[in-house]
Parts: C-alpha cells; sequence; structure tokens
C-alpha cells in the first residue's frame, strides 16, 4: 500500500471515530472506553517494538526515544499509578492530543513527506495508528470530562511532562544516552532533526515547543468544547423561544 493512501485512510478513521466519541461517549461507560484505548496501545506498541527489533537485530529501550513512546508505555502502566500522578498523565494525554495527530500526518522521520510514493512498512502503519489512537485516547478524555479543561491541569500536564524530561536530560549526562533525542554526547535534535548548531538551543527550543504543543493543545480542546456548547445552545434556544411565545399568547388571550 502507498504511504499517502495509507495517511489518507487512517486520517478518514480518524475523523469518523472522533464523531463517534463526539455524539456516543455518553452511551459508553469511561472504564471500559480507557480501557479500549489502553489494550489498543498495547497491543500497536507490542508490534512497533518487536518490528524495530527485527529490523535493527538488537532490542532497544524505546520508552525514553522520544515523547510518543514515553506516552505509549505510560498508558497501560497508569491502571498501577497514583491517582494524583495518574490525574497528571491523563491531563498530558489531553493535551497531547492536536499535538499526536500532526505527529500521525509527518512521522516517524518525516516519512510521509519526503516518501510519500513509497510502500508503508509495518514499522510506520504501527506508528500512524499509535498516533491515531493516542490522538482519540486524548480527546475522549477531555470529551467524557474525565479531565477537564482549565489551567490548573494544563499546569499539571506541564508538570509531568518536563520533570520527566528533565529526568531523561540528568540521564544523558550522566550515562551518556540520547533519551528524547537531547543527548549531550551524541547526535542531538529535535526528533531527529539538526536545526541547531549548539546543543543547549536545541535543548531551549524543544523546551519551548513542548510548551506550544501543551498550549495549541489547550486551545484545540477549549474550541471543540465551544463549538459543542454553541452548537447544543442552538439546538435549545428555538425550543425555548418557541415555549415563552406560547406562553405569552395564552396570557394575552386570558
Amino acid at each position: 500500500m502507498p504511504m499517502m493512501l495509507m495517511v489518507i485512510i487512517c486520517v478518514f478513521v480518524y475523523f469518523i471515530s472522533f464523531a463517534l466519541i463526539l455524539f456516543c461517549h455518553k452511551y459508553i461507560n469511561p472504564k471500559y472506553a480507557i480501557l479500549f484505548f489502553m489494550i489498543t496501545n498495547t497491543v500497536l506498541f507490542a508490534g512497533y517494538c518487536i518490528n524495530e527489533y527485527y529490523r535493527k537485530g538488537h532490542f532497544e529501550f524505546l520508552t525514553f526515544d522520544q515523547i510518543s513512546p514515553f506516552m505509549f508505555t505510560m498508558l497501560p502502566l497508569s491502571f498501577f499509578l497514583n491517582e494524583k500522578i495518574k490525574d497528571a498523565y491523563y491531563s498530558t494525554a489531553a493535551y497531547l492530543c492536536l499535538g499526536m495527530f500532526i505527529a500521525m500526518l509527518v512521522s516517524p522521520q518525516e516519512a510521509y513527506l519526503s516518501s510519500y510514493k513509497a510502500d508503508a512498512t509495518l514499522l510506520y502503519v504501527f506508528d500512524t495508528l499509535l498516533h491515531l489512537n493516542f490522538s482519540l485516547f486524548g480527546l475522549y478524555l477531555f470529551i467524557s470530562e474525565t479531565v477537564t479543561i482549565n489551567l490548573k491541569n494544563l499546569y499539571k500536564a506541564g508538570l509531568f511532562l518536563y520533570s520527566v524530561i528533565t529526568f531523561a536530560v540528568i540521564c544523558n549526562f550522566l550515562f551518556h544516552k540520547n533519551y528524547f533525542g537531547m543527548g549531550y554526547y551524541s547526535k542531538y535534535g529535535i526528533y531527529m532533526i539538526r536545526i541547531f548548531e549548539t546543543y543547549w538551543a536545541t535543548l531551549i527550543a524543544y523546551i519551548f515547543g513542548v510548551a506550544l504543543v501543551l498550549i495549541l493543545g489547550y486551545e484545540f480542546n477549549y474550541l471543540i468544547l465551544r463549538l459543542s456548547s454553541f452548537n447544543k445552545n442552538f439546538k435549545n434556544k428555538p425550543v425555548k423561544e418557541k415555549k415563552d411565545t406560547f406562553e405569552k399568547l395564552e396570557n394575552d388571550e386570558i
């Protein structure tokens, strides 16, 4: 299957699923919905890791490869997390929904942009479906009101994500790793792209980039909620006006 055709199909599936979540979330128990996303994520991520093993010939710890694999790893583990940590993780997932959707279109390594005529390998299919599933998971969290869209939860998401990034950067210095692509002693770059000439400029840009993604996710979620509320008010308004008019006519007759 050509790469671009695979992406088009996934985008179509994404918006159909988004519509189903938007209109049918009230009829689904949140526990079962989150469990479905967990199982789907775990199966896809296992397939992705196995594919990477056969491609490289050795096992590689992918959790700290980038933010996406970290979030994929933590989803099934969130079932065992402390409630406060799980709440922060869910907030992060909700605010990353837009970023995950964009990553679905351009990752891995911008293959869809530079090699859109090539065939979609299993690696690309797993990567696309993982981002698709996680973006829908984030959308479900705020549409179902599991996560409330407010500045407090945005702060929780930022604190959670920056704590993980700080831990990864410290490990990079101490153990010469390249977690999140921010390895000081290796080929640093933002999502494998060497944009800046110095490590510190790259790290600062990475930190501001993460903040931008979270803020855009906040604005995106808020916009969807406003549109949803406007749609409900628009549907209810004519009925209310009709009722008020009918009552006014009855009073005039009396």
